[in-house]
């Protein structure tokens, strides 16, 4: 005889929710449809069977799962059965909410796969499918299963296990009787701290000569603090009646590493000939080299950093000082604004680029009120007059347009744009230079395979000293790929 538990019974677990109509009572195992694993930005994590038609998820007291400290809004997302299909609605703007990586539009109902990663703001929520079925037939144990212990076998039937953080792994265990009575048994995880493994602990019985399927999840928290490499998970199965005799499995967990940067300027906005301080932070959980470099349009500002390569371990901090200066003061007019940004690009085998808008306010020598004499007066309007006259034409565009608005990762996005008076074009993306053009030139063709999420794309028409700045944002989305496609 084969049979798998669908239901597990695990201490830390939480019960499943229904509809406040239902009638009071223990749950149908027929109901269950689901199940979601919380994990909190802290650490902790939460498991909810999922039972009924519909349970929503929020901050308020009337939801079916409340959760608390997460900055969710009263009510923020409902998840439903309707036949065979699992539907996923968005019922707040903020945080902003995403499912496998693509953002999920307000009210706007998803039918969820079988497994799959909800990422609201801060907050991660992975979905699993559960069969309305009760049992679930497997494949009988081999003879050949090792280890053994009095009375039963065990068997991982995972034997590679890759998990990054923030990203969860499954790993299934098959529990033999091999006596002709009823068994109670007990599984106990060990190795891997204890909020990575759901559940940790877990107890259920076996009939004599049946076959059970347990069914364990990995998830790693997104922190510096874990290293990548091989992490040791020990599984003990207890048989309990008789003799508590034991088979303990071994497996080694490989944890993946990512990347994070963190960038930030104090003060935000400079005065001239002023100092600042460029902060960066890894957020990754591997060392990160950086290459630091200003980018001002127009080269109106002289900008020095004290550093220009740096490397951070995980979770390191640093702070870069710095001097910012104007190449050219105005004489008169009102004071205005010049913007740059501090660009961070990181090496190999990273290879991202992170940018810090900043702003320096630039004042004239004479200002709009200031009093001057006649003659003075005379001298700066002749100046101005001679000033303006050997000034080059402001150059204008006219019209700019991207072919698309929307696109996946990698489609190529052509620019076109009409300008004149133009003596050279510079392409800004959230503004880090990446093409500098001729005058003549109508179009570009930008790549988008280095790119994701909402980004700005800036065209900036310069003549001599003076620019004409026009921009669009363009989103661009993971595409949908197969990486792993099993039959079993």
């Amino acid at each position: 005889m084969r049979l798998c538990l669908c239901q597990q019974v695990a201490s830390g677990y939480n019960a499943p929710y229904f509809p406040k109509s239902e009638t009071a009572g223990p749950p149908n195992a027929m109901s269950i449809f689901g199940r979601i694993d919380i994990q909190f930005p802290d650490g902790r994590s939460e498991s909810h069977l999922l039972g009924g038609d519909a349970i929503t998820l929020g901050s308020a007291a009337d939801n079916s799962i409340r959760i608390l400290g997460a900055s969710l809004a009263e009510h923020h997302i409902r998840i439903n059965r309707q036949g065979d299909a699992v539907y996923l609605t968005n019922l707040a703007a903020e945080p902003h909410m995403a499912v496998d990586g693509l953002p999920l539009p307000i009210n706007d109902p998803q039918i969820l796969s079988d497994f799959a990663q909800i990422q609201v703001g801060e907050l991660s929520i992975i979905f699993n499918r559960s069969s309305d079925s009760s049992t679930l037939a497997i494949d009988a144990v081999s003879e050949r299963t090792q280890p053994s212990a009095r009375g039963f076998r065990a068997e991982l039937e995972s034997s590679d296990i890759h998990v990054w953080p923030c990203s969860s792994a499954s790993i299934k265990i098959s529990i033999a009787n091999l006596t002709d009575d009823v068994s109670q048994f007990s599984i106990e995880t060990g190795g891997l701290p204890a909020y990575w493994t759901t559940p940790r602990q877990l107890m259920f019985s076996v009939n004599g000569g049946d076959t059970l399927e347990i069914t364990h999840h990995i998830a790693p928290p997104r922190r510096s603090d874990i290293a990548p490499g091989e992490y040791p998970l020990t599984i003990s199965v207890t048989r309990l009646d008789v003799d508590e005799s034991t088979a303990q499995l071994i497996q080694l967990v490989q944890v993946g590493g990512f990347a994070g940067l963190s960038i930030a300027l104090d003060p935000p906005v400079l005065q001239p000939k002023s100092s600042f301080s460029l902060r960066v932070l890894n957020l990754g959980n591997e060392e990160l080299g950086l290459t630091l470099r200003p980018h001002c349009p127009g080269g109106l500002l002289n900008i020095r950093l004290a550093q220009n390569e740096i490397r951070l371990n995980a979770g390191e901090r640093a702070s870069i000082s710095g001097l910012a200066d104007l190449r050219r003061r105005p004489i008169f007019g009102r004071s205005k604004l010049i913007h740059f940004a501090l660009l961070a690009q990181a090496q190999e085998p990273h290879n991202f680029l992170a940018s810090q808008p900043a702003t320096a306010v630039v004042d004239p020598i004479i200002g709009p009120r200031a009093l001057i004499g006649a003659a003075l007066a005379l001298t700066i309007a002749l100046l101005a007059i001679a000033a303006l006259a050997l000034k080059p034409p402001q150059p204008s565009i006219a019209a700019f347009a991207l072919s698309d608005q929307q696109v996946a990762q990698g489609k190529t996005v052509i620019l076109t744009w009409n300008a004149v008076d133009v003596e050279r074009f510079v392409i800004e993306l959230d503004r880090a230079p990446i093409a500098e053009l001729p005058g003549e030139a109508v179009s570009y063709s930008l790549d988008t395979s280095g790119y994701l999420d909402p980004i700005d794309i800036a065209l900036i028409a310069i003549n001599g000293d003076t620019t004409d700045i026009e921009s669009r944002q363009l989103e661009i989305y993971q595409p949908v790929r197969v990486t792993r496609f099993e039959v079993d």
